[in-house]
């Protein structure tokens, strides 16, 4: 019996087009990548490629055919890739019409290096306007998060900090479920309008428990740093 092991290039397994309306991957340095969730599969499989199809995709797209499927497909790749640089916008606190200009480079790039695919990163919207409506929608995402954690506190703890420049309050959260999981998270960050007062304060937090879905019942401890409210 040989012990030799059987070697995938030796398998001269090649890419086929078909897999790209069948399943949504193409090739790319040499392996196949899918161009929805840009997962590569190192093994020109077909086994492997239909398995990572069926497994995210096929309840969704199985019934579309022909230029319409790949169109849709299309289309939530492209939205994907425009949430994911108007997050790197955001974290690196950069203004929203840098879109624009991040769209501008990325196709002088591509046309250079792969230019019979500019056309699919042309479709990749980035203006400032879509910038903007994306990082509210990932904002909104990011608090529906922390609404749905909270409701599973069993007690938690609170740390605010009030900025007198922005005249801004941050509610840290810290709290504990009923399998003892802990999470810490940016609670919220509320505007300070007018005066910045214990009281002003206080209704601040009010509101950020009520939208939050938080029960004092809970509060076990409030973290301050300890200065005195501005009077004015």
């Amino acid at each position: 019996m040989s012990n030799k092991k059987r070697k995938i290039d030796s398998e001269c397994r090649v890419f086929k087009n078909q897999w790209d309306d069948d399943y949504f991957c193409i090739e790319w340095q040499n392996k196949c990548m899918c161009i929805i969730c840009k997962e590569t599969i190192a093994v020109k499989k077909e086994y492997n490629i239909k398995r990572h199809y069926e497994t995210k995709y096929k309840d969704k797209f199985k019934n579309l055919e022909g230029k319409e499927r790949k169109k849709c497909v299309q289309n939530v790749s492209t939205v994907r890739d425009s949430y994911r640089v108007a997050q790197l916008i955001a974290k690196e606190s950069k203004s929203f019409s840098d879109g624009k200009f991040v769209k501008k480079c990325m196709l002088y790039v591509i046309d250079k290096i792969c230019p019979e695919n500019k056309c699919l990163f042309e479709q990749v919207s980035l203006s400032r306007q879509t910038i903007t409506r994306r990082i509210e929608d990932l904002g909104l995402n990011l608090f529906e998060q922390v609404q749905d954690r909270v409701k599973h506190f069993q007690c938690f703890s609170i740390a605010l900090d009030e900025s007198i420049d922005m005249a801004q309050l941050l509610y840290f959260l810290r709290g504990v479920n009923a399998s003892f999981e802990i999470t810490e998270k940016l609670g919220t960050l509320e505007s300070l309008s007018g005066t910045t007062t214990g009281e002003d304060i206080f209704k601040a937090l009010l509101n950020t428990f009520k939208n939050l879905g938080l029960d004092f019942e809970n509060l076990v401890s409030i973290t301050t740093d300890g200065t005195k409210s501005h009077m004015d």
